[in-house]
């Protein structure tokens, strides 16, 4: 970000290429399901955006997807962002519909853009529909 110096006549330049660091993308459904997670069979789907806040990047995303089984102990990619490519540097994800078990969680993955989910519950899951709020901060 420019900053502004209280003693300069026109302040019209720094305030301008502030302001071009900020924007939004619209709302996409532009996701890559992968290892047998889709699109949910009840018409929901993942929707994505991206906010441009300066020197950071605000990702929305929310959504159901119909998840795979999940063998005990198994961490397996469920779906990738193909815009979320930059250093993510906060996550914060929120099960919103379908709770499964204390020990199945929804994590970024060590692939850029990518979702993968965990269970440590020590029994197979079976296929299930979840809903999702993710918010990813990462660098601009």
């Amino acid at each position: 970000m420019k900053q502004i110096d209280k003693h300069q006549q026109d302040w019209d330049e720094p305030i301008n290429e502030n302001f071009e660091k900020f924007g939004n993308s619209d709302y996409t459904d532009n996701v890559i399901y992968l290892n047998g997670a889709q699109k949910d069979t009840n018409g929901g789907q993942i929707w994505w955006r991206c906010s441009i806040l300066g020197e950071t990047k605000l990702y929305q995303i929310e959504g159901y997807v119909q998840l795979p089984t999940v063998a005990a102990g198994q961490t397996i990619d469920v779906f990738n962002i193909p815009g979320l490519t930059s250093t993510v540097r906060s996550v914060m994800i929120v099960l919103k519909d379908g709770f499964k078990a204390d020990s199945i969680y929804l994590d970024k993955s060590g692939n850029p853009g990518t979702f993968c989910i965990s269970n440590y519950s020590g029994q197979t899951q079976n296929s299930w529909r979840a809903k999702y709020c993710i918010w990813v901060i990462c660098d601009n």
